[in-house]
């Protein structure tokens, strides 16, 4: 999916999502929901989170509120 498509819908991506969402058109998401990783206060069985560069990607694609 280049930048200057219009996404599909009705489908799961599967990836990691900073890697992914660099790839969606800026401001083409209606809305973002997310459950991070509080400075660790949840187990993710080894895995871990770049909170910062997931909240950028996540800003850059969701469509402002105005």
């Amino acid at each position: 999916m280049s930048r200057n498509k219009c996404l599909e819908t009705d489908r799961f991506i599967v990836g990691n999502c900073v890697e992914v969402l660099s790839r969606f058109p800026e401001a083409s998401v209606d809305l973002t929901v997310t459950s991070p990783p509080y400075d660790g206060l949840r187990y993710y069985q080894g895995y871990e989170f770049d909170a910062e560069k997931i909240a950028h990607s996540l800003l850059t694609v969701t469509k402002s509120a105005s």
